[in-house]
């Protein structure tokens, strides 16, 4: 199951793109799927936001419930995997955070990819979650979603910005807003 990253021709589509509060429809309903359908493994991809649905659901459910991951996954349990686990090289020698993610942290025929990996600031930012902002820079579930950030670039202009399809509220800003 592929939620779209709108990137590359996918911004000529932007019109056709489900809201947000479907997004979260969707992957709840993928929840209950994977619950009640264990002989199929379906995984949403580009959906960092299912594995916060995921926990949520379990804890309201009081149900110790095992998420499923593929044998060649890094675990499945886990949203953006960005610049943190995954990158891309592109045929140019440019190396992406993903292959969603038009920006490049560096180039392997200037530097080594160990080198850029290291210490690409572009990669050393999305790997430091107090940087984001929004409600992912307030999110609880940060480390486990930390939102799309090809998304977060394309529609909003900064790769540590907010997620644009998540409709989740953060503890902590519920709580301000609140009060």
């Amino acid at each position: 199951m592929f939620m779209i990253v709108p990137t590359g021709r996918g911004k000529e589509i932007m019109d056709e793109l489900i809201s947000k509060e479907d997004y979260e429809k969707i992957l709840e309903w993928h929840y209950q799927m994977e619950k009640d359908e264990r002989d199929i493994l379906v995984r949403p991809t580009c959906a960092p936001m299912y594995y916060r649905i995921f926990r949520q659901k379990a804890k309201e459910e009081g149900v110790d419930f095992k998420h499923r991951s593929l044998k060649f996954s890094t675990g499945g349990a886990k949203g953006c995997l960005a610049g943190q686990l995954i990158a891309l090289i592109t045929a140019t020698g440019e190396v992406q955070p993903c292959s969603y993610f038009p920006k490049s942290a560096g180039n392997v025929y200037k530097q080594s990819f160990k080198e850029i990996w290291e210490n690409s600031e572009l990669l050393k930012d999305l790997r430091d979650f107090k940087k984001y902002k929004g409600k992912c820079g307030e999110c609880e579930y940060i480390s486990v979603c930390g939102g799309c950030r090809a998304r977060a670039y394309t529609m909003n202009g900064d790769y540590l910005g907010e997620e644009p399809f998540c409709s989740y509220i953060p503890v902590r800003v519920r709580k301000r807003v609140e009060s």
